[in-house]
């Protein structure tokens, strides 16, 4: 028999009633996590697409790699005009 991860997924519409939104009905779909990879998953009740536990967990990484800046490293602003040129 053939091991198969299987992995969680959860509707992020706030307006679907099987979404994690929805206080007492909150759905967890299990899927294999070949399919959630391969191909993108639907909620049965709204048809959006499913978010699986492991993309999450990278968005929140890249996201909080995205938000730290270290410190010196200001934004820098280019405008047209030549007398007020910052880089």
């Amino acid at each position: 028999m053939e091991n198969v991860e299987i992995v969680k997924c959860y509707c992020f519409n706030p307006l679907c009633k099987s979404s994690i939104f929805a206080l007492n009905k909150n759905i967890t779909i299990w899927e294999p996590l070949e399919r959630v990879l391969s191909e993108p998953i639907h909620c049965k009740d709204c048809h959006t697409v499913l978010i699986s536990k492991p993309v999450l967990e990278i968005k929140i990484q890249v996201d909080n790699c995205l938000l730290y800046r270290p410190a010196g490293m200001e934004p820098r602003v280019i405008t047209k005009d030549r007398f007020f040129m910052t880089i």
